[in-house]
């Protein structure tokens, strides 16, 4: 799972003869919605074979956070998220965090970390109990 924190994407493709590998360097926009969801997703395709929820959620919110933030996320941040969604937190839930996050003043993972703590004192696990407390249902 290392390897995905890195810098750079590899793609290796292999054919009968030869082995060719392409290094891309990967940059966020900073912005956040449909647009960084898609190439969290393009990320995500390339892992294979078939992972679990639990590994495609720590994937799937480690380049989310890195398209939002402009960083790789941090040691720190990644061991609350891998807690949360122990706990049976879902990756919706803080996908929306930090969606709440990138609209504050000063983006930063502390202000994603304060709704979260905030969800979890009220005993709030999902997206759309999320979006009931919120008032958005």
């Amino acid at each position: 799972m290392s390897s995905y924190f890195d810098r750079f994407d590899r793609t290796t493709t292999t054919t009968p003869t030869t082995t060719t590998t392409t290094t891309t360097t990967t940059s966020g926009s900073g912005s956040t919605g449909a647009c960084v969801r898609a190439r969290a997703r393009e990320e995500i395709d390339e892992f294979r074979p078939p992972m679990s929820e639990y590994e495609f959620g720590m994937q799937w919110l480690a380049s989310y956070y890195r398209h939002c933030f402009e960083r790789r996320m941090p040691p720190a941040a990644e061991c609350e998220v891998s807690d949360l969604l122990q706990a049976g937190v879902e990756r919706e839930l803080i996908e929306a965090a930090i969606d709440e996050a990138m609209a504050a003043p000063r983006p930063s993972w502390a202000y994603a970390r304060a709704v979260l703590a905030r969800c979890c004192r009220q005993g709030i696990k999902t997206l759309a109990d999320f979006k009931r407390d919120k008032g958005w249902l």
